[in-house]
């Protein structure tokens, strides 16, 4: 595939010589400016952008880079205060292949996850096209959740020709002596009968339409989406995908960047890095919209509750005693709301203090135990920095759980409280008016759905280290990460 299909078109740049005059005169004076950058300098348009083919864009790019006051092309993103004397279109080679990578639920069996794999392989089979798709497990450098399946492909449906494809070839007048069975169709190169030096590929099948557009993308979404769900169904689990965009579905969620296999093993050991930091903030500020989102969505749904009870009642009693029905139900369902948010905020500001020693912890818990299942997985002082990670972890998380237990009983209270105040609303329902107090009622009095935090995350003995004293970086981080949760809260 690489060697028929792999044909890069030509590198090119463009510029305006009268943009930069002085500059481009003594490029072009120099021995060794490339041809066609010299012959592109003298044309007698100097003052209109010209683009034109070059040898290399690399090997250009080099050249103006030893000149005196050259000023390469800048990205968007990278400020300049001068403009760039050129730009450059590096040609692109052809497309040989396209990948897959899809998530495999890790609440199903191996046998369930290869099927889903297979059946999703079906939609290439059906068009003909050659794939390979490998299932991966996770292992020890990543989450242990982290089931997933690769799948390459190629757009151009492929066979293997026969004696009768030769045959034919043959008799079509074809030259057919290079020729064998078992080559692939797309390989069968062949002089163009009229042209002295053409060449034809007569068994060469068309790219599959529709490839190349966005909804192929979509189709594929929504097929393993399909696929999957029918599986986690079957399996009893009550989980579902969705193929759709987290924008499409209401999700707050600001696209994170890769940290790359150096970055996470950093992360890993519990260093700071620029992208991990970088993301971290993106997620927060992303949880944080959304809390927003759900508090002003909470604060409509309760108003169009009360002003569905305010109607109702008013065809049976008098305007004054349900005005202030309609009052304490106010009180109660805006401060049940009000309490729901206050504790959104101080799970997700636990959950992001204890995030990275978590993360540490558990990273370094599976490379202990890769060690024990294979001695021969790292060397003995892998062993030991991670059994060390692995304590100074959960002596900090100990640590910080002791000093949230104030945050930890606020959690609880403000949870509490809330749900207290949402059946004291919806007993004034139920006693003014039965008919209000319906299912879709009991649905909308439920607060959002968010992970139970517990009260006390429970740290096992043998991660804890002997002595429990802890460092002067660990009471700086605790003091930090306890300042930023009560921060949240508010």
């Amino acid at each position: 595939m690489e060697q028929h299909e792999a044909v890069a078109s030509n590198d090119q740049m463009s510029l305006r010589v009268s943009d930069q005059p002085a500059f481009w005169a003594a490029v072009a004076s120099q021995p060794d400016c490339p041809a066609e950058l010299r012959k592109a300098l003298g044309t007698s348009t100097p003052y209109k952008t010209i683009r034109f083919d070059i040898p290399s864009g690399k090997a250009v790019r080099a050249f103006l880079g030893k000149q005196p006051g050259w000023v390469k092309p800048t990205s968007a993103r990278k400020a300049s205060n001068s403009a760039p004397f050129a730009a450059f279109h590096d040609g692109r080679k052809g497309r040989i292949q396209y990948r897959v990578v899809g998530e495999l639920p890790d609440e199903l069996d191996v046998e369930s996850r290869f099927a889903i794999v297979r059946e999703f392989s079906a939609i290439f089979e059906r068009r003909k096209m050659p794939f390979v798709a490998v299932m991966h497990a996770p292992d020890h450098h990543n989450n242990e959740k982290n089931w997933h399946f690769h799948l390459i492909y190629y757009d151009r449906p492929s066979r293997r020709i026969t004696e009768a494809d030769i045959a034919g070839l043959s008799k079509r007048g074809f030259r057919t002596d290079a020729l064998k069975p078992g080559i692939w169709d797309f390989t069968v190169v062949t002089p163009k009968r009229g042209r002295a030096n053409g060449k034809s590929t007569p068994l060469k099948q068309k790219k599959v339409d529709g490839i190349t557009n966005k909804q192929w993308i979509k189709t594929l979404r929504q097929e393993l989406a399909t696929i999957t769900n029918l599986h986690l169904a079957q399996s009893g689990v009550k989980r579902r995908l969705d193929p759709r965009r987290y924008t499409e579905m209401g999700i707050i969620a600001d696209p994170q960047e890769h940290l790359g296999t150096s970055q996470a093993a950093a992360e890993a050991r519990g260093e700071t890095t620029r992208t991990g930091s970088a993301n971290e903030l993106r997620q927060w500020k992303a949880i944080m919209t959304e809390g927003d989102a759900r508090y002003r969505k909470a604060l409509a749904d309760a108003d169009e509750r009360i002003a569905r009870y305010r109607r109702l009642r008013r065809e049976i009693k008098q305007s004054e005693d349900v005005e202030q029905e309609v009052v304490a139900m106010r009180d109660n369902l805006h401060k049940a709301v009000r309490l729901d948010d206050i504790a959104f905020r101080i799970h997700h500001g636990i959950d992001r203090a204890r995030s990275r020693a978590s993360h540490v912890r558990q990273a370094n818990r599976q490379l202990v135990q890769a060690f024990d299942a294979d001695p021969a997985a790292g060397r003995r002082s892998e062993r030991e920095e991670s059994e060390r990670l692995v304590r100074a972890a959960s002596e900090y998380l100990a640590l910080l759980d002791d000093r949230l237990a104030d945050e930890y009983a606020l959690l609880e209270d403000c949870r509490r409280n809330a749900e207290a105040m949402r059946q004291q609303a919806l007993m004034i329902e139920q006693q003014g008016h039965p008919a209000v107090a319906s299912a879709e009622t009991m649905i909308a009095v439920r607060p959002p759905e968010v992970e139970p935090q517990q009260s006390a995350p429970q740290t096992t003995a043998q991660d804890l280290p002997r002595s429990h004293n802890p460092s002067e970086a660990n009471k700086r981080a605790i003091a930090a990460a306890i300042a930023a949760v009560r921060s949240a809260g508010r």
